[in-house]
């Protein structure tokens, strides 16, 4: 049996997340009359935050816990001038509104719509993921969004990826494909899970020994031209 359903993570997959992040921290700012200086706040910011969030694929901290504690460490010098939590909690409003799109998200989801069951597996906030959905324009073609906060399982963890099929009334994991752009959520996750992966590596990093995906694109629409999904007999890895 073919390829049936394609999974795909949300931010760097499908939605340009670096983009949303910046004009949302940049309105979150602006409302607390704060001087917004992307080279110095939001390098800053992603380092924290990126760093939190690998704790929280690996089970160290929570997604909860994670939202203000990004905000407090950021601000550590600043605490008595404002208030962490509504910050934090603004931040991820003006987040949940920015639906900006990876170049090629629209026009690959919209053909592979046409011939698969395609769905999305994100680790987030549900408000945002959803938010965003809602004003994107490949809503029409995703069959369901799974968002983390939802389940109670993060990626890589095995949890997600059972939570999904079970919300697709699908078992047979040879005819899914997860696509996404971090080797230790999404094709960890994958591989974890025992179905196929496809990495999505536009800036072209090495693979991590143990993290090897079936597939490895730098552009969305290479999906076209994989085995499964052209309709080719597989001879062997993707790259």
């Amino acid at each position: 049996m073919g390829l049936e359903i394609i999974l795909f993570d949300a931010d760097r997959t499908l939605f340009d997340y670096d983009k949303a992040e910046n004009a949302a921290l940049k309105d979150t700012f602006f409302h607390f009359k704060f001087d917004y200086k992307a080279d110095i706040h939001l390098a800053l910011y992603r380092e924290i935050n990126e760093g939190l969030w690998r704790k929280v694929e690996k089970g160290e901290i929570t997604p909860g816990e994670l939202s203000d504690e990004r905000f407090r460490r950021m601000f550590n010098k600043r605490l008595s001038e404002f208030d962490i939590k509504e910050f934090s909690r603004l931040y991820l409003i003006n987040l949940s509104k920015k639906s900006f799109l990876i170049h090629g998200a629209e026009e690959i989801c919209r053909s592979l719509s046409e011939r698969f069951r395609l769905a999305i597996v994100t680790n987030g906030y549900r408000k945002v993921q959803l938010g965003r959905m809602e004003g994107s324009a490949i809503k029409p073609f995703i069959e369901k969004i799974i968002v983390s906060e939802d389940v109670g399982y993060n990626k890589p963890h095995p949890g997600i990826f059972q939570y999904t099929f079970d919300a697709l009334c699908h078992n047979d994991k040879d005819t899914v494909l997860m696509v996404g752009d971090s080797l230790a959520s999404d094709i960890a996750g994958g591989i974890r899970f025992g179905i196929k992966t496809c990495w999505y590596n536009p800036d072209r990093k090495s693979v991590i020994p143990g993290l090897e995906p079936d597939y490895e694109i730098t552009d969305l629409r290479e999906l076209q031209t994989l085995p499964e999904v052209s309709g080719e007999v597989s001879g062997g890895r993707g790259y």
